[in-house]
């Protein structure tokens, strides 16, 4: 086996390690739920345009945070963490915690912070199931804001 085997190898299993693991399962399974919802109408694609912008702020935030604690640079405050998983970055915070490393194994913030993905299921849930027209009321007057 050379060195080129190897690697192939070894990436192969950093793969089925990252994509078999149930943080990254939940955030992709999540995102893939959305993306059902929109295609059968029940969604609109704004909102799946919501979840991937503040999942990406969020993952981008992590990143920026755990750099801050190596350098001993300003931290953002959990607080805002927190935020942005409510505010629909929970899939993006998820990816960040298991492939950064950050604020995966500090039980007092993986309480909240379940806590508040569930608020925010929850609430997604309520607007699917009861309320799609103002979801759709929602994402109008969200894009009139910004245009």
């Amino acid at each position: 086996m050379g060195a080129r085997d190897f690697d192939r190898t070894r990436d192969k299993s950093l793969k089925r390690r990252y994509l078999t693991r149930p943080r990254v399962i939940v955030a992709v399974s999540f995102l893939a739920v959305l993306i059902g919802l929109c295609l059968a109408g029940r969604l609109p694609w704004g909102v799946l345009g919501v979840y991937a912008t503040t999942s990406a702020i969020a993952f981008g935030t992590y990143g920026y945070d755990k750099f801050s604690a190596k350098t001993g640079r300003w931290r953002t405050p959990e607080k805002t963490l927190l935020t942005l998983g409510l505010i629909g970055g929970w899939p993006g915070a998820l990816l960040a915690q298991e492939w950064i490393r950050h604020k995966s194994s500090k039980m007092s913030f993986q309480i909240v912070f379940w806590v508040t993905v569930a608020v925010n299921c929850a609430v997604l849930t309520w607007l699917v199931v009861q309320a799609p027209e103002r979801v759709e009321a929602l994402m109008r007057n969200l894009v009139k804001q910004f245009t």
